[in-house]
């Protein structure tokens, strides 16, 4: 009987304020991590749908219009 193999891809991250360098790396180690700064309310609804987790660091307001964008999100993080 075959087996069926699931398609693995690493989850895709979205930092939207600065946060340090160490904590990227980290990200980095376990999954595709874009660092986007100063997005705009209508930047942020274009994009969101693309990433599976959002992190933020007080700059940028996740609401509840970019959640419901946010068909792929699984996170939503607040670092600090």
């Amino acid at each position: 009987m075959p087996t069926l193999v699931q398609e693995s891809r690493r989850p895709r991250v979205l930092i939207c304020d600065p946060i340090i360098e160490p904590v990227i790396q980290l990200l980095h180690d376990h999954a595709e991590v874009d660092q986007k700064t100063n997005l705009t309310d209508e930047e942020l609804l274009q994009i969101i749908p693309n990433y599976d987790a959002v992190i933020v660091c007080g700059g940028t307001q996740v609401n509840a219009e970019a959640i419901a964008h946010g068909l792929n999100l699984k996170v939503i993080a607040k670092a600090g």
